[in-house]
């Protein structure tokens, strides 16, 4: 078994990519398809980068992934996209 299905099988994920304030609840469907369009295309390249799960609340969006790395990249695009005008 390969260490991102470990980590998937023991709910243990390697870090979290937290969302929230008035710009994530604007424009939350274009982010999280921004997101899981950029995760997809990441693990295409290395499958050990993956969204283990998304949970959802009024004020927040809490992205449980299994790769450190994967966290910095979507951080990255998010505020690319945002300084660009989105």
């Amino acid at each position: 078994m390969c260490p991102a299905c470990h980590r998937e099988q023991d709910d243990y994920p390697a870090g979290y990519l937290s969302l929230k304030g008035g710009f994530i609840n604007c424009h939350r469907e274009e982010v999280m398809n921004l997101i899981l369009n950029r995760e997809m295309r990441d693990r295409t390249e290395r499958p050990l980068k993956r969204i283990m799960g998304i949970v959802e609340s009024e004020d927040e969006e809490l992205v449980a992934i299994t790769d450190i790395h994967l966290a910095r990249g979507l951080g990255g695009c998010l505020a690319s996209c945002v300084s660009s005008g989105f």
